[in-house]
């Protein structure tokens, strides 16, 4: 428990030490003049520092250059308490920001983020380590790094264009899950000297607060449905089973959802990522699919294309067969099976509903 903070921080539970640190005065300080320096256009050439109150360590400090163009408007911050010392690094820290307050989740995101617990999704293919918090609002996916991916690289490069694309969800329908934020933090515990470091992505968890009572995801865009509300199968059990049949959609339902798949998937090519899937739930009381493409952070590597190359070469040159293709490639095979994947019936049916777009 630290002095003058609502927030405990909690070795187990990394988002405690996020929350403690968006609930600070000083990174509230710091985040109002990343905003009146990207409003003026101008930058500074060296880091801000100011000390917390219950540490001798610096906090928080600004990467240098903030601001402008060619900027990094990233906040670190640093507090010690006992015999720990934290960090936590917020990326995009006004940015970000701006996104939770067009989605109307800025106010609660620190509470929501105050609690979390081990969360074992079933059914991606990265095999992630998983939180979620306490209120379920929130995902927390533990970002990988290592000599084959560095997902927190390809996200700080993604992250300019996935803001611009988001911004224009009023105009053009997307159904990305929202990504709320990147973080890194780090903690030092003086007595054992055991340094830990996590970088961590928080996105909204898309079944939020709605009555799922079956749950879908495409691993390779295609949606498919298990009894257990949370564990999800292979696209396969979708196709070659009964789920299709049951969940017949308007035409204009159809259309709704392939716009957005369309809209995403075009903006995911040209940024280079692919490998990403389709995670549809039945929201029983409104009779409404709830549609949202997740895990769209995986790059298209050097080591990705090797991949696909000796795959399509084991696979007999046949590249349906492929998961990992070029990132236009799999897009335009994303879309294609979409089609095949909802079936159009007259009648009372269940309607698509748009939540990526609608919640902003």
């Amino acid at each position: 428990v630290l002095p003058d903070s609502f927030i405990i921080v909690r070795d187990d539970e990394p988002t405690s030490i996020i929350a403690f640190t968006l609930s600070s005065a000083e990174y509230t300080r710091e985040v109002l003049k990343l905003r009146d320096l990207n409003s003026n256009g101008t930058s500074q050439s060296g880091p801000s520092k100011s000390n917390h109150g219950h540490s001798a360590t610096p906090s928080p400090t600004v990467d240098a250059p903030i601001g402008g163009t060619g900027g990094k408007p990233h906040i670190r911050y640093k507090f010690a308490e006992g015999k720990s010392i934290f960090s936590c690094t917020v990326y995009f820290a006004e940015q970000f920001e701006q996104l939770r307050r067009r989605c109307d989740i800025n106010a609660s995101f620190i509470r929501s983020l105050s609690r979390c617990k081990q969360w074992r999704a079933s059914g991606g293919k990265s095999k992630a380590f998983f939180f979620k918090t306490h209120d379920d609002r929130l995902v927390i996916k533990q970002l990988a790094t290592n000599w084959t991916v560095a997902e927190k690289d390809a996200l700080l490069k993604f992250a300019p264009a996935y803001f611009d694309h988001i911004s224009r969800a009023d105009k053009t329908p997307t159904v990305l899950a929202k990504i709320f934020g990147i973080y890194t933090i780090k903690h030092k515990n003086l007595v054992t000297g055991v340094n830990s470091e996590m970088d961590i992505l928080v996105m909204e968890h898309l079944f939020w607060n709605i009555q799922v009572s079956r749950v879908g995801g495409g691993q390779s865009s295609a949606p498919v449905f298990t009894p257990d509300p949370y564990s999800v199968l292979w696209d396969g059990d979708w196709i070659d089973g009964r789920y299709r049949s049951l969940l017949p959609v308007h035409a204009f339902s159809k259309k709704a959802i392939l716009d957005a798949v369309r809209s995403d998937t075009a903006f995911l090519a040209s940024s280079n990522v692919m490998d990403y899937s389709l995670l549809v739930g039945v929201d029983e009381p409104s009779q409404e699919l709830i549609v949202g493409i997740v895990d769209f952070v995986g790059p298209y590597t050097w080591y990705r294309k090797l991949e696909s190359k000796g795959k399509t070469t084991l696979r007999g040159g046949r590249e349906e067969a492929v998961t990992v293709i070029p990132p236009d490639q799999y897009a335009d095979r994303f879309v294609r099976a979409l089609d095949k994947y909802f079936l159009v019936v007259p009648g009372k049916l269940l309607f698509i509903y748009i939540w990526a777009a609608l919640v902003c």
